[in-house]
């Protein structure tokens, strides 16, 4: 029965990081956002922390990465 279990929240957690996928890429306007699936976990594990981070420390840190990572690719 564990198993089940597992796989349950698993398949919970995918499709609840699906509808964040899909909730962003219509809010800016149709463009696939540059977020990864890593970013998107480390999101949802700092919103399930007790307490919570609030929204706008986590868009200020996934922008910090976001610049980081596309600094890292100009100078590559």
């Amino acid at each position: 029965m564990r198993s089940w279990v597992g796989w349950h929240r698993h398949i919970t957690l995918a499709m609840v990081a699906s509808w964040f996928l899909v909730l962003e890429k219509l809010h800016v306007g149709g463009e696939t956002p540059a977020v990864t699936v890593p970013q998107v976990r480390e999101i949802f594990s700092r919103l399930l922390q007790h307490p919570p981070a609030s929204p706008a420390r986590i868009a200020a840190e996934v922008t910090r990465v976001l610049r980081c990572n596309e600094e890292a690719r100009i100078y590559a």
